[in-house]
């Protein structure tokens, strides 16, 4: 009797500090600013990878670059993809196509460096903060392409008001002549697109209905998840003030989701994009 493979998942992270996220950056007081979880965050992380065989990609802020060389070090050791989020944890329509070209230019240079060139500017992937690429910024993409990046990860494929674009393909394609665009997955349903793929929509579902979710996808394609480290570390400062429902969102079942993620490592394959895709 033939034993069907574990599906191959593209698992990727968007890797910001806590107090990066613009929902409740306001709400954010000097004392939370004082405990520091993200190193004890990527530690557990990349532990179990290491123990369940997975690689990921890493999309990495600016300012992570700037302030941890030595986690993209360990990354790059471990055999994971690096890539750019970002660069600043803002959205697209807050940069100029100068702002956005010093910023992407400049941290391509800190990840050549912390990382001893092993990751090179014509290796690179991006995925924009907040899913922000859509049609009012795909100035871009030609930056991208002129920088060396190979492909695009921030499509978020339907519209879910602050973010996604509502008519991009599902499946890995050219968004311009020369660089491909990988999409985050969403799930078919009766002719409806649904989310699923991370974040909150992992924290939220039952595992079981989300790998139901990623079952359905990859009878057609590869599916592509996402997960920021800071979601998968209960010690993470909890924001007090601001609108109840943002934070209801932040925050929700991060008690449980490291747990929930590492049964989820058990399975399935986890790559890199890069690997998969063979860019």
């Amino acid at each position: 009797m033939s034993v069907n493979p574990k599906p191959t998942i593209a698992l990727t992270f968007d890797v910001e500090l806590w107090s990066e996220g613009a929902w409740l950056k306001p709400h954010i007081t000097e004392d939370m600013l004082a405990h520091d979880p993200f190193p004890k965050s990527m530690e557990r992380v990349l532990n179990a990878l290491k123990k369940y065989s997975a690689h990921a990609t890493f999309f990495v802020t600016l300012d992570v670059t700037e302030k941890y060389p030595h986690i993209l070090k360990q990354i790059a050791d471990d055999g994971h993809e690096i890539g750019i989020h970002g660069p600043r944890h803002i959205r697209l329509s807050e940069y100029t196509p100068e702002t956005f070209k010093q910023d992407c230019e400049k941290q391509i240079t800190l990840i050549e460096t912390a990382t001893d060139a092993k990751v090179k500017n014509n290796n690179l992937g991006f995925r924009a903060a907040h899913f922000s690429l859509d049609k009012k910024t795909e100035w871009i993409l030609p930056i991208l392409k002129d920088l060396g990046f190979t492909y695009d990860s921030s499509i978020f494929p339907m519209n879910m008001g602050e973010y996604g674009v509502a008519d991009a393909q599902l499946d890995r394609y050219e968004i311009i002549p020369g660089l491909t665009e990988i999409p985050t997955s969403v799930a078919t349903i009766f002719g409806f697109r649904i989310p699923f793929a991370g974040g909150i929509y992992f924290r939220f579902l039952p595992l079981f209905i989300f790998k139901w979710f990623v079952h359905s996808v990859a009878k057609t394609r590869t599916p592509i998840i996402y997960f920021h480290p800071h979601e998968l570390d209960s010690s993470t400062p909890q924001i007090k003030s601001g609108p109840y429902i943002r934070r209801l969102l932040k925050y929700w079942n991060t008690k449980n989701s490291f747990k929930k993620f590492e049964k989820l490592l058990n399975c399935y394959i986890f790559d890199s994009i890069k690997h998969i895709n063979h860019l």
